[in-house]
């Protein structure tokens, strides 16, 4: 993973995480991690490629 983000993306209230999963050099796809509202993150959602 590469070009991590963090904050509340989705509007619920709890701290999301973004993130590009590419070798570097070359485009890939753009993820969301939600935010469960403890120490973990949902499944990742794809929402975005060619970052």
């Amino acid at each position: 993973m590469r070009q991590l983000v963090g904050a509340d993306f989705n509007g619920d209230g709890k701290g999301d995480l973004a993130a590009v999963e590419a070798p570097p050099g070359s485009t890939g796809a753009f993820y969301l991690y939600p935010g469960t509202g403890n120490t973990t993150l949902g499944s990742r959602t794809r929402i975005g490629t060619g970052w």
